[in-house]
């Protein structure tokens, strides 16, 4: 059976947030059908992980392996070292998933198979195809929000009154 470590920030948790990344849970959930996932964190001391994989109903996964005082900073070098902490505690990681393209590229110098994980969402918007050069101020878009509500407020296909 694979082996797959899922780093917490960025695959599963918005980084510096609560909230839950979508497409990382649906990627959990499916991983656990055929495959043992464990969730390392870079950033996040184990009873503040583990209370959050439990609210947020994160269930299931073998191990959860997070920085301690020897670890580097919150860095690429933290994620390899759980992944091979976590290979010498007897989960031999086969695949690393991560959605910092640093700690991939020195997972994979290191002998790691990796996953980067990019969810657009996340992205800084120079990154964007769409970007201008300039980040719409927030006037600009609740006034294009309130535009696009009277235009459908307007639309007789909408209305409950068939004349």
């Amino acid at each position: 059976m694979i082996r797959f470590a899922l780093t917490l920030e960025g695959v599963l948790r918005a980084e510096g947030g609560e909230k839950v990344i979508g497409h990382g849970a649906a990627l959990f959930a499916g991983l656990q059908v055929e495959a043992c996932v464990a969730v390392i964190s870079a950033v996040y001391p184990e009873h503040e992980a583990a209370r959050w994989l439990h609210v947020e109903n994160f269930r299931g996964h073998t191990h959860l392996m997070c920085r301690i005082a020897t670890d580097p900073a919150p860095s690429p070098a933290c994620y390899v070292r759980q992944v091979q902490r976590l290979r010498h505690t007897g989960c031999p990681i086969d695949v690393l998933v991560t959605a910092d393209p640093g700690a991939a590229a020195l997972a994979l110098s290191k002998g790691i198979t990796t996953v980067t994980f990019c969810e657009p969402a996340y992205t800084v918007p120079e990154h964007r195809p769409d970007y201008d050069g300039t980040v719409r101020p927030w006037s600009a878009l609740t006034a294009e929000l309130h535009r696009q509500r009277e235009l459908k407020a307007g639309d007789r296909r909408l209305s409950d009154d068939p004349h």
